[in-house]
């Protein structure tokens, strides 16, 4: 038997509905375009780019960029590791394959054109930049690291220390807020129950 303790869990989710759209019922009539993927279990998250210009959508095996006007697929990369645009869109962020560092594209190119900084510390999922676009943070193993989006070197490196009888720890979600010091995440830390 384990003991499992969450220290923090704040979820934020976001609903934007069509009140008009819900309630005619036909949502076809607002469809622009349609696109089928060879993406066999379908696409699980997607971003437009701030110009509205590309839509970004994470697939099984592959990332896919398709022109929002027409639905063109325009480019596709291998692996679905989250992006984030930046620039007003003519860059985005997207950690490495091997999530061994942050790295940098050109929209237009499709062409990495910088890198973060990085120890070799294993990135280990959770991305956010700032609204700014000052800072990013990203989760490494037992901790948090943040660094400047203009110099690409880490500001800071936050790990918490080890417990006994700790067997999982995860930080899942990162968001920074509305006031750029300060960022909310979701941080989960499970330990094994020596009594039993």
């Amino acid at each position: 038997h384990m003991l499992k303790k969450t220290i923090l869990s704040i979820i934020l989710i976001y609903l934007s509905y069509n009140i008009n759209v819900l309630a005619d019922g036909n949502l076809a009539e607002d469809t622009v375009w349609t696109t089928k993927t060879d993406q066999s279990a379908g696409l699980f998250m997607v971003k437009f780019s701030p110009d509205d210009s590309i839509i970004w959508a994470a697939g099984l095996t592959h990332s896919l960029f398709f022109d929002t006007e027409t639905g063109e697929e325009i480019h596709r990369m291998p692996g679905n590791n989250e992006l984030f645009f930046i620039n007003n869109g003519e860059y985005f962020i997207r950690s490495n394959e091997e999530f061994t560092r942050e790295e940098i594209w050109d929209t237009k190119t499709f062409e990495m054109v910088d890198t973060f900084k990085n120890d070799g510390s294993t990135l280990s999922g959770s991305t956010s930049i700032s609204k700014d676009e000052k800072y990013m943070l990203a989760t490494i193993p037992n901790g948090l690291r943040l660094w400047d989006l203009t110099t690409k070197e880490i500001i800071k490196t936050k790990t918490f220390k080890d417990e006994p009888n700790l067997i999982y720890f995860k930080i899942d979600v990162l968001q920074f807020l509305c006031e750029e010091n300060q960022f909310l995440m979701h941080l989960v830390k499970t330990w094994e129950d020596p009594e039993h």
